[in-house]
């Protein structure tokens, strides 16, 4: 009996080496430890992070863009028209480059797309945008908008990206208004690459108009950015004409609203236009995140 036992139990342990030696048994292990890390990282990718994923990659694929609803007509009792819209052509603008390209690259091809559209802009009789916190004095000098410090600063913060303007260096809040158009001029990462100190003050603010407007709209590379306002049918053809070399410029139709009596009845029924420097910086930090998303309309 202990002999027969003992058989088996030799018997057993040979099988069992067997076992442990075959090759099978390896590749049974290294497969059910694959599968485990399989299991693993899918549970990790569709339980953890998969909302987070979906929503990463809805970003890349849904563009939203808002589309604006013209106002109707308003009338008095007696069938007087008080406030209407007028038919208005825009230029637009979506950036033409790629962000994996070299800053002067990019700043080469905007440039020489701008000063084109420039051109044809005034040579109708039409102008640019002129949106930035800084202007010409009748010098032909550059000078801020803002009237008061506050506002100036809140300025100076934006242009440099902060979000306050308690961020600014002590260097930074004593900029002038040329020392801020020479930075956007010339730095070497943020700048746009104009010539500052070889061309015209007119020019440089209206590229520099241009050049800022489409760097707030940035973050959003695929919404186009408007650059001209209310130009004229011969600017809009002139445009449309040349559409083969000004990559990423088109014409939008607009409305312009219009009152027969601006002085009196824009302030009684209300009206609408980009939001004021001074307006914008008495509102609440909520108020302006609910402006910034509405593009700045009133």
């Amino acid at each position: 009996m202990k002999e027969s036992i003992k058989v088996r139990l030799k018997q057993l342990q040979r099988i069992s080496g067997r076992i442990f030696r075959s090759r099978l048994l390896v590749l049974m292990g290294v497969f059910c430890l694959t599968s485990s890390m399989l299991v693993c990282r899918c549970f990790y990718l569709q339980i953890i992070k998969g909302e987070e994923y979906a929503e990463e990659y809805e970003l890349r694929i849904k563009k939203t863009e808002e589309i604006k609803a013209t106002r109707g007509n308003i009338y008095d009792r007696n069938g007087n028209l008080l406030a209407y819209n007028e038919f208005a052509y825009s230029i637009t603008i979506e950036d033409p480059t790629s962000s994996d390209s070299p800053v002067s690259e990019r700043n080469e091809t905007i440039n020489a797309i701008l000063e084109q559209v420039l051109e044809i802009v005034e040579e109708n009789g039409d102008s640019v945008i002129n949106s930035f916190g800084i202007t010409l004095d009748s010098s032909g000098n550059y000078q801020f908008s803002q009237t008061n410090e506050t506002q100036r600063l809140r300025f100076v913060a934006d242009v440099y990206g902060y979000s306050s303007a308690d961020d600014l260096t002590d260097e930074q809040k004593n900029q002038t208004a040329d020392d801020i158009i020479e930075y956007l001029c010339t730095d070497e990462i943020y700048g746009y690459g104009l010539d500052y100190n070889r061309s015209d003050p007119g020019y440089i603010l209206d590229m520099v108009n241009m050049r800022y407007a489409m760097h707030l709209n940035s973050y959003q590379k695929y919404m186009s950015t408007t650059i001209a306002t209310g130009v004229s049918r011969e600017t809009a053809a002139a445009v449309m004409e040349n559409k083969d070399v000004l990559t990423g410029v088109d014409i939008a139709e607009d409305s312009v609203r219009k009152y027969t009596d601006s002085e009196v009845f824009s302030s009684i029924i209300g009206y609408t236009g980009q939001i004021s420097e001074e307006e914008y910086s008495a509102l609440s930090d909520e108020e302006q995140e609910n402006r910034s998303r509405s593009g700045g309309q009133q």
